[in-house]
């Protein structure tokens, strides 16, 4: 019996030893073949950037892949009994075998995450070893074991400076390693129903950080019973409590949440708007739209009706009853949230809209209907007949495209004096160099008044200023400069001048630059002209290409302007010179 009794012994002995031969296998071998001749020059392997500066450059190297293996067992351990039996056995066993220091230092550092009292009496004679790599990396260890005798064993070997260092480090570092989320609150979302509404009943003892973790596993548990919990969170008076309950809300909400989330627009206003634009609940677009077509308050018919359209939510027609009525508070801001669902067959309704608009709105307006066409101003010139051409000349030039092109021609054309007039003085919305030509005709000429004149003028100076890609026309740098200066020389007021010094930097050049010089002279002009200095000083190449003349006009600037913010970018700019 007694034979038998051995035998059987011996049996589970070597299924255990088979058990963890299968699991780690030959990994210990793995993790000590470093190879350093095969990881040498590794960035010239490499078809891109040097793959170090964002991850470990030998990753695929066999050693590299099996602490990898390794460290993966060791996180699975720290939720499973078992395991870690099996992970603590194979690392105080593999540091008590013949390999390199380096691999045993590592193993060594790799206890805290798994280590209990037993493994701690593994790490105490390595404090004494003759090896300062392994010293350091055990008392290393200890001084990461939350356990009394990982304490005990510092305490013990405080001779030893590595051990003693740790000791403070323990003293000080109290959080076990373990996983935060086998610990409540951050434990809740995957705790059973039963645990979860036993914690709930504490609720109201708990602090306001664990409520906020409470309130984040409520969420990710989408459980709506404890809706409420959220809403007094909403209505609490802690910030941390108020957003964690806002976010809680967006994925918990529900139709009936409406009338809540509505009531805070008035002290939470940013806020709720925000999160009614992104909650997605059945009915929910239903009971928004109740409350919109019961608002009789302004700034909440406003409120509602941008949640909506945010949403997606087709209320065209609700929106212009209100913007077309002669008494509308908030029509700029309605039209405004109104365009974002708009298409050009709303052009309509949008027109007559801006018409009603304040003096100082319009110009807001009929960019907004010029924006709702994209390019193509055939809504609005449709409307001509039902609306003059003073009304829709500008917009259309605002808008641009072939058909303004090919209208605004035609009224250029005209002899008819209300559609002339109208294209006369919308020629100044155009939105390229296309109509230079008409603009310098109506600028020379004596026959039209010089309030239009200059309108047309500044108007000629800003697209003839234009970007190659956007002024429409083509043209050379030295005959836009040409241009630029002959509108300069027909100025007769001081803005126009300062307006062309103003707008010579987007294409600079050395003669646009003399320009500028000549003109800092004249004590009218010099303020501008500083600032153009400054700005055709501000491209690097333009800069250190013309150095001679760039750096006397910066000093010149720095002697002789008022404007500080000026003198400033000019110290900058020559400080890149020296």
């Amino acid at each position: 019996m007694k034979k038998y009794m051995i035998l059987l012994i011996a049996a589970l002995v070597f299924c255990c030893t088979g058990i963890q031969a299968g699991e780690f296998g030959d990994l210990l071998s793995r993790l000590d073949s470093r190879d350093f001749s095969a990881e040498k020059d590794v960035a010239l392997k490499t078809d891109g950037p040097y793959k170090g500066e964002t991850s470990n450059p030998h990753e695929d190297t066999i050693m590299f892949k099996a602490r990898a293996e390794l460290f993966g067992k060791i996180m699975e351990a720290r939720l499973s009994a078992d395991l870690k039996a099996q992970v603590n056995a194979f690392l105080a066993d593999a540091v008590q075998q013949d390999i390199k220091s380096d691999t045993k230092s590592w193993l060594i550092r790799q206890f805290p995450y798994t280590a209990t009292a037993k493994e701690v009496s593994v790490l105490v004679p390595f404090l004494k070893n003759s090896d300062k790599m392994l010293v350091d990396a055990a008392a290393s260890a200890l001084g990461k074991i939350a356990l009394p005798e990982a304490k005990s064993a510092l305490e013990a070997n405080s001779d030893v400076p590595a051990a003693k260092a740790a000791l403070i480090t323990f003293n000080n570092t109290v959080p076990p390693l373990q996983p935060a989320e086998t610990v409540k609150p951050l434990a809740l979302e995957n705790t059973s129903k039963a645990d979860f509404d036993e914690w709930m009943k504490g609720y109201s003892k708990l602090s306001d950080q664990e409520k906020v973790c409470t309130i984040a596993a409520i969420t990710a548990r989408q459980d709506t019973q404890y809706r409420n919990i959220v809403r007094e969170a909403i209505a609490s008076d802690s910030a941390e409590l108020k957003k964690a309950g806002f976010l809680a809300l967006e994925k918990l909400a529900t139709k009936e949440d409406v009338d809540f989330l509505v009531g805070k627009l008035a002290d939470e206003h940013d806020l709720a708007l925000r999160l009614c634009g992104f909650i997605v609940a059945d009915g929910f677009d239903d009971a928004l739209l109740a409350k919109f077509n019961q608002a009789a308050d302004p700034k909440q018919f406003l409120d509602l009706a941008t949640i909506l359209i945010n949403r997606s939510v087709d209320i065209r027609k609700d929106v212009f009853a209100k913007t077309t009525a002669e008494n509308c508070p908030a029509r700029i801001e309605l039209l405004k949230q109104i365009v974002k669902i708009c298409t050009p067959a709303d052009v309509p309704e949008l027109l007559a809209s801006v018409l009603l608009l304040d003096r100082k709105d319009l110009n807001t307006g009929e960019n907004l209907i010029a924006g709702c066409c994209n390019g193509d101003a055939s809504p609005i010139i449709k409307l001509l007949g039902k609306y003059p051409p003073a009304v829709i000349y500008p917009i259309m030039c605002r808008t641009g495209g072939n058909a303004a092109k090919a209208e605004l021609s035609r009224g250029l054309d005209s002899s008819d004096p209300a559609l002339l007039e109208a294209a006369f003085r919308s020629l100044a919305q155009w939105t390229d160099a296309l109509f230079a030509d008409k603009m310098m005709a109506i600028i020379t000429s004596e026959k039209y008044p010089e309030g239009l004149k200059i309108s047309i003028l500044r108007a000629y100076i800003r697209v003839m200023s234009l970007p190659d890609d956007k002024i429409g026309i083509k043209i050379t740098n030295d005959q836009r400069l040409a241009n630029l200066k002959n509108a300069f020389n027909l100025s007769t007021r001081l803005d126009e001048k300062r307006w062309v010094l103003s707008r010579l930097a987007p294409n600079r050049s050395i003669q646009s630059f003399e320009f500028v010089l000549e003109c800092a002279a004249d004590p009218d002009l010099a303020e501008a002209a500083y600032s153009a200095i400054v700005d055709h000083a501000h491209d690097t190449a333009f800069r250190n290409t013309y150095a001679k003349q760039v750096l006397p006009a910066l000093n010149l600037v720095i002697e002789k302007t008022k404007n500080k913010k000026l003198v400033e970018r000019a110290n900058l700019y020559k400080g890149r010179m020296m």
